[in-house]
Protein backbone atom coordinates (compact mmCIF):
# COMPACT_ATOMS: atom_id res chain seq x y z
CA UNK A 1 0.00 0.00 0.00
CA UNK A 2 2.67 2.18 -0.51
CA UNK A 3 2.03 3.61 -3.50
CA UNK A 4 -1.26 5.78 -2.96
CA UNK A 5 0.32 6.91 0.44
CA UNK A 6 3.24 8.07 -2.06
CA UNK A 7 0.83 9.51 -4.89
CA UNK A 8 -0.87 11.36 -2.06
CA UNK A 9 2.35 12.99 -1.04
CA UNK A 10 3.60 13.76 -4.13
CA UNK A 11 0.32 14.85 -5.40
CA UNK A 12 0.14 17.64 -2.29
CA UNK A 13 3.65 18.58 -2.94
CA UNK A 14 2.66 19.43 -6.46
CA UNK A 15 -1.30 20.90 -6.01
CA UNK A 16 1.11 23.73 -3.22
CA UNK A 17 3.66 24.30 -6.30
CA UNK A 18 0.24 25.03 -8.35
CA UNK A 19 -1.15 27.27 -5.53
CA UNK A 20 1.74 29.62 -5.66
CA UNK A 21 0.26 31.15 -8.70
CA UNK A 22 -3.43 31.48 -7.74
CA UNK A 23 -4.03 33.95 -10.55
CA UNK A 24 -2.98 32.09 -13.17
CA UNK A 25 -4.46 28.96 -11.42
CA UNK A 26 -8.09 31.02 -11.38
CA UNK A 27 -7.63 32.13 -15.22
CA UNK A 28 -7.51 28.30 -16.30
CA UNK A 29 -10.06 27.49 -14.27
CA UNK A 30 -12.27 30.34 -16.07
CA UNK A 31 -10.91 29.43 -19.42
CA UNK A 32 -11.96 25.91 -18.71
CA UNK A 33 -15.70 26.87 -17.86
CA UNK A 34 -15.35 29.34 -20.77
CA UNK A 35 -14.15 26.52 -23.42
CA UNK A 36 -16.87 23.87 -22.22
CA UNK A 37 -19.55 26.58 -22.02
CA UNK A 38 -19.05 27.39 -25.76
CA UNK A 39 -19.68 23.74 -26.42
CA UNK A 40 -23.16 24.08 -24.76
CA UNK A 41 -23.87 27.18 -25.87
CA UNK A 42 -23.92 25.50 -29.31
CA UNK A 43 -26.28 22.80 -28.00
CA UNK A 44 -28.22 25.28 -26.99
CA UNK A 45 -28.33 27.31 -30.46
CA UNK A 46 -28.95 24.01 -32.18
CA UNK A 47 -32.08 23.34 -29.59
CA UNK A 48 -32.94 26.76 -30.18
CA UNK A 49 -33.43 26.48 -33.65
CA UNK A 50 -34.38 22.95 -34.26
CA UNK A 51 -36.96 22.38 -30.61
CA UNK A 52 -35.16 18.68 -29.35
CA UNK A 53 -32.74 16.68 -31.20
CA UNK A 54 -34.11 12.81 -31.09
CA UNK A 55 -36.37 13.39 -28.67
CA UNK A 56 -34.07 15.22 -26.17
CA UNK A 57 -34.64 18.70 -25.19
CA UNK A 58 -32.64 21.38 -23.39
CA UNK A 59 -32.87 20.23 -19.82
CA UNK A 60 -31.95 16.57 -20.87
CA UNK A 61 -29.11 17.09 -23.28
CA UNK A 62 -27.76 19.37 -20.58
CA UNK A 63 -27.81 17.00 -18.17
CA UNK A 64 -26.29 13.99 -20.21
CA UNK A 65 -23.78 17.19 -21.33
CA UNK A 66 -23.14 17.77 -17.09
CA UNK A 67 -22.72 13.45 -16.72
CA UNK A 68 -19.50 14.10 -19.49
CA UNK A 69 -18.06 16.84 -18.06
CA UNK A 70 -17.52 15.79 -14.56
CA UNK A 71 -16.60 12.29 -15.57
CA UNK A 72 -14.12 14.19 -17.69
CA UNK A 73 -12.85 16.43 -14.90
CA UNK A 74 -12.51 13.17 -12.86
CA UNK A 75 -10.26 11.41 -14.96
CA UNK A 76 -8.51 14.65 -16.11
CA UNK A 77 -7.45 15.67 -12.42
CA UNK A 78 -5.20 13.12 -11.66
CA UNK A 79 -4.34 12.07 -15.27
CA UNK A 80 -3.73 15.69 -17.22
CA UNK A 81 0.17 14.61 -17.02
CA UNK A 82 -0.85 11.34 -19.42
CA UNK A 83 -0.87 14.53 -21.81
CA UNK A 84 2.64 15.08 -21.86
CA UNK A 85 3.49 11.41 -22.18
CA UNK A 86 5.47 12.45 -25.37
CA UNK A 87 7.71 15.22 -24.47
CA UNK A 88 8.65 13.15 -21.15
CA UNK A 89 9.61 10.19 -22.75
CA UNK A 90 11.45 11.87 -25.55
CA UNK A 91 13.27 14.18 -23.61
CA UNK A 92 15.17 11.62 -21.49
CA UNK A 93 12.95 12.24 -18.07
CA UNK A 94 11.27 9.38 -17.92
CA UNK A 95 14.77 7.60 -17.31
CA UNK A 96 15.09 9.60 -14.23
CA UNK A 97 12.17 7.97 -13.08
CA UNK A 98 13.55 4.41 -13.10
CA UNK A 99 16.24 4.59 -11.33
CA UNK A 100 13.93 6.35 -8.48
CA UNK A 101 12.64 4.05 -5.86
CA UNK A 102 8.42 5.32 -6.52
CA UNK A 103 6.85 4.26 -9.37
CA UNK A 104 7.17 5.74 -12.52
CA UNK A 105 3.84 6.29 -13.78
CA UNK A 106 2.88 7.68 -9.93
CA UNK A 107 6.03 10.19 -10.94
CA UNK A 108 4.54 10.64 -14.28
CA UNK A 109 1.11 11.65 -12.45
CA UNK A 110 2.54 13.62 -10.09
CA UNK A 111 5.51 15.83 -12.04
CA UNK A 112 2.94 18.25 -11.51
CA UNK A 113 -0.83 18.85 -10.75
CA UNK A 114 -3.14 20.99 -13.43
CA UNK A 115 -5.80 22.51 -11.12
CA UNK A 116 -7.23 23.94 -14.46
CA UNK A 117 -9.17 20.53 -14.55
CA UNK A 118 -10.74 21.59 -11.98
CA UNK A 119 -12.78 24.19 -14.41
CA UNK A 120 -13.91 20.68 -15.92
CA UNK A 121 -15.03 19.03 -12.79
CA UNK A 122 -16.91 22.22 -11.19
CA UNK A 123 -18.60 23.04 -14.67
CA UNK A 124 -20.18 19.65 -14.61
CA UNK A 125 -21.29 19.20 -11.19
CA UNK A 126 -22.86 22.66 -11.53
CA UNK A 127 -24.00 22.08 -14.85
CA UNK A 128 -25.43 18.60 -13.37
CA UNK A 129 -27.25 20.80 -10.48
CA UNK A 130 -28.75 23.69 -12.99
CA UNK A 131 -30.09 20.58 -15.43
CA UNK A 132 -31.63 18.44 -13.04
CA UNK A 133 -34.16 21.00 -12.40
CA UNK A 134 -35.56 20.82 -16.05
CA UNK A 135 -34.44 17.40 -16.95
CA UNK A 136 -36.92 14.12 -15.48
CA UNK A 137 -34.25 13.03 -13.20
CA UNK A 138 -35.45 10.20 -10.88
CA UNK A 139 -33.85 10.93 -7.44
CA UNK A 140 -34.40 8.13 -5.59
CA UNK A 141 -30.94 6.55 -3.81
CA UNK A 142 -30.72 3.69 -6.29
CA UNK A 143 -30.85 6.12 -8.58
CA UNK A 144 -28.19 8.83 -7.43
CA UNK A 145 -25.77 5.53 -6.85
CA UNK A 146 -25.96 4.55 -10.47
CA UNK A 147 -25.62 7.95 -11.27
CA UNK A 148 -22.42 8.45 -9.34
CA UNK A 149 -21.36 5.02 -10.78
CA UNK A 150 -21.53 6.09 -14.37
CA UNK A 151 -20.06 9.23 -13.20
CA UNK A 152 -17.27 7.17 -12.21
CA UNK A 153 -16.99 4.71 -14.29
CA UNK A 154 -17.37 7.04 -17.65
CA UNK A 155 -13.86 8.59 -15.52
CA UNK A 156 -12.25 5.27 -15.63
CA UNK A 157 -13.01 4.44 -19.16
CA UNK A 158 -11.86 7.63 -20.73
CA UNK A 159 -8.93 7.32 -18.26
CA UNK A 160 -8.07 4.00 -18.83
CA UNK A 161 -8.05 4.63 -22.44
CA UNK A 162 -5.87 7.42 -22.42
CA UNK A 163 -2.84 5.63 -20.53
CA UNK A 164 -3.56 2.38 -22.76
CA UNK A 165 -2.38 5.43 -25.46
CA UNK A 166 0.03 7.02 -23.52
CA UNK A 167 1.97 3.40 -23.43
CA UNK A 168 2.00 3.21 -27.03
CA UNK A 169 4.83 6.63 -26.65
CA UNK A 170 7.47 3.49 -26.11
CA UNK A 171 6.94 2.22 -29.36
CA UNK A 172 5.86 5.05 -31.77
CA UNK A 173 7.28 8.13 -29.91
CA UNK A 174 4.40 10.44 -30.66
CA UNK A 175 1.36 9.37 -29.65
CA UNK A 176 -0.41 13.05 -28.96
CA UNK A 177 -2.22 12.49 -32.48
CA UNK A 178 -3.82 9.42 -30.44
CA UNK A 179 -4.71 10.74 -27.56
CA UNK A 180 -5.90 13.76 -28.97
CA UNK A 181 -8.37 11.49 -31.32
CA UNK A 182 -9.81 9.69 -27.86
CA UNK A 183 -10.57 13.23 -26.17
CA UNK A 184 -12.36 14.30 -29.21
CA UNK A 185 -14.46 11.29 -29.85
CA UNK A 186 -15.83 11.38 -25.98
CA UNK A 187 -16.27 15.11 -26.55
CA UNK A 188 -18.00 15.17 -29.76
CA UNK A 189 -20.21 11.69 -28.83
CA UNK A 190 -20.15 11.75 -25.57
CA UNK A 191 -22.66 15.34 -25.13
CA UNK A 192 -25.10 14.09 -27.17
CA UNK A 193 -27.51 11.07 -26.71
CA UNK A 194 -27.88 8.08 -29.22
CA UNK A 195 -31.19 7.49 -30.69
CA UNK A 196 -32.66 4.12 -31.28
CA UNK A 197 -34.48 5.83 -34.50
Amino acid sequence: MRGPRVYLLLAGAAFRAEFQYRSNLLINIIGGLFYQGVGLAFIWAVLDRFGQVGGWGLGEIAFLYGIRLTAHGLWLLPGHQLIHVDEVVIEGEYDRYLVRPVPPLVQLLTRRVRLSSLGDLAGGVVLLSIASASAPVDWSPGAVGFLALAVVGGALVEGSLQLAASALVFRMKRVSPIKFAIDMIFSDFGNYPWSSG
